[in-house]
């Protein structure tokens, strides 16, 4: 069975919750809810896994930031496409539009360099 799992951005502490967590699982939903108010709840913003790996072994989520090449400007975010119903890359081209895969592939090839929360990593 494919583990359906997610991690929370909490956008007041500006960090990743301790709690990751799956749907079924050792940690699930219920922990998170218990360890935030009901009002707290609007700063989280959950993210799903993809279900891939980058080439080195790193769980891809939505909201990450990844690159065929991590020494060259080639990054994409994971986002989710509505129209297909598939995680996709994105990114922005030069006049500042964005563009949009209708899938993504190849993430075994790829790096994970960061998040849009905190970044590209150096």
């Amino acid at each position: 069975m494919k583990a359906i799992k997610f991690r929370a951005w909490d956008k007041a502490k500006k960090e990743y919750t301790a709690v990751g967590f799956h749907i079924i699982g050792e940690t699930t939903l219920f922990d998170l809810l218990n360890q935030y108010s009901v009002e707290a709840l609007n700063d989280i913003e959950i993210e799903q896994f993809t279900g891939m790996l980058d080439r080195n072994g790193k769980e891809v989520y939505e909201g990450d930031i990844i690159s065929l090449d991590p020494t060259k400007p080639d990054i994409e975010t994971i986002a989710w496409n509505e129209q297909t119903g598939a995680f996709c890359g994105e990114w922005v081209v030069r006049n500042g539009e964005t563009k949009r895969s209708d899938h993504i592939f190849g993430i075994h090839l790829c790096t994970v360099i960061g998040n849009i929360h905190e970044g590209v990593k150096k």
